[in-house]
């Protein structure tokens, strides 16, 4: 479970540090960020940063991105195929 809580981004603390590959990068809404190898971030405005861009949800747009996630914390689930 990941709970999360932020004003440009969702983010929250992973249970292990995964790779990174940090690039000076702005991120879009829908984005789905590493921060400092142990921070998952899903953005819903932009910013710049270093990050690691992981991927992108598909098929939804900034407004309904952030109509669903809300203005209180959330819990993401993220798996592997």
């Amino acid at each position: 479970m990941l709970v999360i809580m932020v004003a440009l981004k969702k983010s929250g603390k992973l249970p292990s540090p995964l790779p990174r590959n940090d690039e000076q990068i702005t991120m879009q809404p829908c984005d789905i960020i590493l921060y400092s190898s142990q921070t998952f971030v899903l953005a819903y405005d932009t910013n710049s940063w270093s990050l690691t861009r992981l991927g992108k949800l598909d098929g939804i747009g900034k407004d309904e991105l952030k109509k669903l996630l809300g203005t209180s914390s959330v819990e993401i689930r993220l798996s592997l195929k």
